[in-house]
């Protein structure tokens, strides 16, 4: 999963990325 993060840091930024990184019931990864 470190791949998908690691776009996402890039595409959406860090914050986008650290709700990744966090559990959350609502974390949709589409």
């Amino acid at each position: 999963m470190s791949k998908t993060i690691a776009q996402c840091r890039r595409l959406n930024g860090d914050h986008e990325a650290q709700r990744l990184w966090n559990p959350s019931p609502s974390v949709d990864l589409a």
